[in-house]
């Protein structure tokens, strides 16, 4: 992961406030040609109760494979409220895409209880980003592997 130039980017990361975030809306189509309208739709009137969200989209032709990534952050919400979405949405944009009450210790639950990555959510994604795993797998393929994996990404 690096920092590049917002139009060589494969993961756009934008804080914004209401108003801006309703003109920035309008610019999607631009930025991401196949965007859907109900997308464009969701970031332009996501509701203040929402800090901050991500939207994925997927390779043409390959189920399952992100290409590209909008990560929203409300810029109007805490310092620390802010750190903590970048957290979780750059982790879903990497592929984590659930939440799960059952995800314990993880910023993936939605209780509340952890605002950062915890050591399991680190963990979950090296096994992700395992060389041994390719994007568009099928879980009968990976789910041999996993023990393995897991037993190398807590080492």
């Amino acid at each position: 992961m690096r920092i590049s130039d917002p139009e060589d980017a494969n993961m756009l990361l934008v804080f914004l406030n209401e108003d801006e975030q309703v003109g920035f809306a309008d610019t999607l189509t631009t930025r991401f040609p196949d965007i859907s309208p109900a997308v464009i739709d969701a970031f332009r009137d996501s509701p203040r109760n929402i800090f901050c969200a991500a939207f994925g989209f997927t390779k043409a032709g390959q189920k399952g494979v992100y290409d590209h990534a909008l990560i929203l952050v409300k810029s109007e919400h805490s310092d620390f409220m802010r750190k903590s979405c970048i957290h979780e949405e750059m982790a879903q944009a990497m592929g984590l895409t659930n939440d799960s009450p059952d995800a314990r210790p993880s910023i993936f639950n939605d209780d509340e209880e952890f605002a950062f990555l915890t050591r399991h959510d680190e963990i979950l994604l090296q096994m992700l980003y395992d060389a041994r795993l390719k994007a568009g797998m099928e879980s009968y393929e990976v789910r041999p592997m996993l023990p393995a994996i897991a037993r190398d990404a807590v080492r």
